[in-house]
């Protein structure tokens, strides 16, 4: 059991609207299976914060900064990794879409994150 299998533990824990405000409050702090993919994996509060790329994100603002007409274009510090998320139709577009369903695709991207970039 990994560090993303602890979290994953950890939102299924919740169920229903609690989970759901887990969730988007999780995901709000980068926190876990929803860490931006970059070398070091960013989460709010860390002392990293305010260094981060500006133009690196989670899976979810990857994805949805990549649609048509989108202003923002973020991006994972892998081109393999990003190509990966606009190309895959499991990962929802918005945070309030997240449900357990993608808990375990969400922690496959990280864990390519970790392995790509060296992170551990």
């Amino acid at each position: 059991m990994d560090k993303y299998d602890t979290h994953i533990a950890e939102l299924n824990s919740f169920s229903g609207e609690e989970q759901l405000r887990k969730i988007a409050s999780d995901w709000l702090e980068a926190k876990g299976i929803f860490q931006f993919l970059c070398k070091v994996g960013f989460t709010n509060g860390s002392p990293e914060w305010t260094r981060r790329p500006s133009n690196i994100g989670c899976p979810t603002m990857i994805k949805a900064s990549n649609v048509e007409g989108s202003y923002y274009k973020y991006k994972a510090e892998s081109l393999g990794l990003t190509e990966a998320i606009i190309n895959d139709e499991r990962i929802p577009l918005e945070t309030q879409l997240i449900r357990p369903v993608h808990f375990e695709i969400f922690a496959a991207l990280q864990r390519q994150a970790d392995q790509e970039l060296g992170r551990f």
